[in-house]
């Protein structure tokens, strides 16, 4: 059932006439049951949606043949000839559901044109390419499973190799253009004392990279409301990570750019006032004034980790954090990563995974331990990224489809990041 938000989009773009489908679970799979003639389990995992053009759902979808990762595209009217070419690109036998005259396309991950890589994985030369990607490293290459953590259609895919007794090794599928940026920073920090996860091998023309699992439980899955104790002590630990990686030097990585800084606030102010045109005024004064306080502060050219929160650490079984997901590693503000820590806590509370006494404890002892460490918080700083990550963050209640109230939460993100104009980062009174 769609939500009143659901609905005024859908009517706002005539030219997507099934992104009411995509947008409704339930909808998706009754389709599914129909066009398969079984039962369907279906999770939506990630809405991608270009206005216009197109709308791609990636889900989980359980059938009688188990469980798979699926994308369920929507093309934009009078598009019979890009199903047809998807069709015809797509890797045997993971088209699932194809209907040209509708421009629907229902395929598994492997489709991803954008996302070559996924294919080979999925295909016979997948033995061939984990030989390339693992055989110097003495790992049994036979009867792993391939498992989905993470896929952003036409952007990025990232999923584990297990064997019987666990994971062997984390896979990570880019568009081959972005390829190098990502494995550069990758290696970059491998080569340091950090402890980050290794760069185990590469496929450059598929975008297909390898690298060291680390065994332990991610921060994000560590926490439990009944053992706060346990919760506060990784979050210690994860504030310590960081201010390793802030205090390195050395490190070979490129430097954000403050014009790539602004563009990605304003590419992000322009998507929430499509999705939700009634906070569009609010929206490009906060837009308008992030933009210029970014602009106005003076650079800093300090090892960040680029997309800091809980999922991009794991906790060893001793304690000890080690950050991952480092593609995005750059040279920049450091105040950058505690605000992204800090904006994903408050996503997290406005859908309804955190409490807001959890949001008080987890972000103090991720502080107490960053400055634990010999690390400073410079407040203006802070508050000038954190309400630049809380504008894309808004985008996220969206995108991620956990809540049929999604521009509620948008709005509250939206309002936080006003507030922390004004007033300053919440971390000041934890501090």
């Amino acid at each position: 059932m769609l939500s009143c938000a659901d609905e005024a989009l859908a009517a706002r773009d005539p030219l997507l006439p099934d992104l009411r489908l995509l947008m409704d679970a339930d909808a998706c799979m009754s389709l599914i049951a129909d066009r398969l003639g079984g039962p369907v389990q279906l999770v939506p995992r990630y809405l991608r949606y270009k206005p216009g053009t197109s709308c791609v759902l990636a889900a989980d979808v359980l059938t009688s043949a188990g469980e798979q990762s699926w994308l369920i595209t929507s093309y934009a009217a009078e598009s019979a000839q890009k199903v047809a070419k998807a069709v015809e690109r797509a890797p045997e036998g993971s088209v699932l559901v194809a209907d040209p005259d509708r421009g629907l396309l229902m395929a598994t991950e492997a489709a991803d044109r954008d996302l070559p890589g996924l294919a080979a994985l999925h295909d016979r030369r997948r033995q061939r390419l984990l030989r390339r990607l693992l055989g110097q490293h003495e790992l049994m290459l036979d009867g792993l499973q391939l498992r989905t953590l993470r896929h952003n259609p036409h952007r990025r895919w990232v999923g584990t190799l297990s064997a019987t007794d666990g994971p062997q090794a984390l896979l990570r599928v880019y568009r081959p253009d972005h390829r190098r940026s990502c494995t550069d920073a990758i290696a970059a920090l491998a080569r340091s004392d950090l402890g980050t996860p290794r760069l185990l091998g590469l496929h450059k023309r598929l975008g297909v990279i390898a690298m060291e699992f680390l065994p332990g439980a991610t921060l994000a899955g560590l926490g439990h409301p009944d053992d706060p104790g346990r919760d506060c002590a990784g979050y210690r630990s994860a504030g310590v990570a960081l201010a390793r990686l802030h205090a390195c030097t050395g490190l070979a990585l490129a430097p954000i750019a403050v014009t790539a800084e602004v563009s990605s606030v304003l590419k992000s102010s322009r998507q929430l006032a499509r999705l939700m045109p009634d906070t569009a005024a609010e929206v490009t004064a906060i837009t308008d004034s992030v933009a210029a306080r970014l602009r106005a502060l003076p650079s800093l050219q300090r090892p960040l980790h680029g997309d800091f929160s809980a999922d991009q650490v794991v906790i060893s079984d001793a304690g000890q954090a080690s950050l991952i997901d480092l593609d995005s590693a750059r040279l920049g503000d450091p105040a950058s990563d505690l605000a992204c820590a800090a904006s994903a806590l408050s996503r997290d509370v406005v859908l309804g995974g955190c409490s807001p006494e959890s949001y008080d404890r987890r972000l103090r002892a991720l502080l107490d331990g960053y400055v634990s460490a010999g690390a400073d918080i410079d407040m203006e700083r802070l508050a000038t990224h954190e309400a630049a990550h809380l504008l894309r963050r808004a985008l996220e209640p969206f995108r991620l489809r956990r809540t049929p109230e999604w521009a509620s939460a948008a709005r509250l993100l939206i309002e936080r990041a006003g507030d922390v104009l004004r007033t300053g980062s919440l971390i000041g009174a934890l501090r």
